[in-house]
């Protein structure tokens, strides 16, 4: 799974699709996820912190890069 698909989700079909996550998890499947931030998909840095946060939640295996997490985090090299 990718950040950009996240970021293309609506408030309502984000909560969806979290509470599939957790449903999926629960049967025994994993999920690894790379948060491939692209601030232009998302409505504010806030919003894709808290998704990326929420989705972390759910993951077995999580592939950032450096350059995504730090422009996420507003973190300066």
């Amino acid at each position: 799974l990718s950040g950009i698909s996240l970021a293309l989700f609506s408030d309502e079909s984000a909560a969806i699709f979290f509470s599939w996550c957790e449903s999926y998890i629960n049967h025994g499947k994993k999920i690894i996820y790379d948060n491939n931030y692209r601030p232009l998909l998302w409505q504010s840095r806030v919003q894709a912190q808290q998704r990326n946060k929420t989705m972390l939640k759910y993951c077995e295996l999580f592939l950032p890069s450096l350059e995504d997490q730090a422009a996420l985090l507003d973190i300066s090299e």
